[in-house]
C-alpha cells in the first residue's frame, strides 16, 4: 500500500514538475522575448510564433492546473492537519505557495475569459501585468519548494526503483 501510495505521489510530483517546467519556460519566453523585447508576433523563436507560444503556456498551464489537483488532494490530509491544528505559523511556505500558485492561476485564466467575451482590454493588460509578476515570484518560490524535498524525490525513486 505505502509502495502504491510513494509511486503515485512521486509520479504526480514528476509530472507536475514537467508540466510547471514547460509553463514556465513558455512564460518566460513569451515575458522576455515579446513583451519586454518587443519581437513582433510573427517573429520565430525556436521555431514559433508568439501566438503559439502562447498556446503552450495556455495549454501546459491548464494542465497543471488539473495536475495540481490531484497534487492537493493526495495532500488533502496535511492540508485538514495545518488547519485544524492552527499550525499555519509553522507551514507559511507551503500555504504561501498554495496562495500565490492560486493566485497566478487566476490572473492567468481571468484575461483569456476577458480575450473571449472581447472586454476590456485595458483591464486585461493590468491583470497579465500582475499575473506576470506574480508568476516570477511562484517560479522561485517552487524552484524552493521542490530543491527543499529534493532528499524526498531521490529517497522515494531509490525505494522504488530497488523494490522492482
Amino acid at each position: 500500500m505505502l509502495e502504491r501510495k510513494t509511486a503515485a505521489n512521486l509520479t504526480v510530483n514528476l509530472v507536475l514538475l514537467l508540466g510547471g517546467l514547460t509553463m514556465a519556460f513558455s512564460g518566460f519566453l513569451i515575458q522576455i522575448e515579446y513583451d519586454i523585447g518587443g519581437r513582433h508576433a510573427n517573429e520565430r523563436i525556436l521555431g514559433f510564433v508568439y501566438s503559439t507560444w502562447s498556446e503552450v503556456h495556455l495549454f501546459s498551464s491548464l494542465f497543471v492546473v488539473v495536475i495540481m489537483i490531484f497534487h492537493i488532494i493526495q495532500h488533502w490530509k496535511w492540508y485538514k492537519i495545518v488547519f485544524k491544528k492552527r499550525l499555519i505559523a509553522r507551514n507559511q511556505q507551503v500555504l504561501f505557495l498554495s496562495l500565490i500558485f492560486l493566485l497566478v492561476a487566476l490572473t492567468g485564466l481571468i484575461p483569456w475569459g476577458i480575450n473571449l467575451g472581447n472586454g476590456n482590454q485595458t483591464m486585461r493588460k493590468t491583470i497579465v501585468e500582475i499575473h506576470d509578476t506574480m508568476g516570477i515570484l511562484l517560479f522561485f518560490y517552487l524552484v524552493f519548494h521542490v530543491v527543499k524535498r529534493f532528499k524526498w524525490y531521490h529517497t522515494a525513486y531509490s525505494e522504488l526503483k530497488h523494490r522492482h
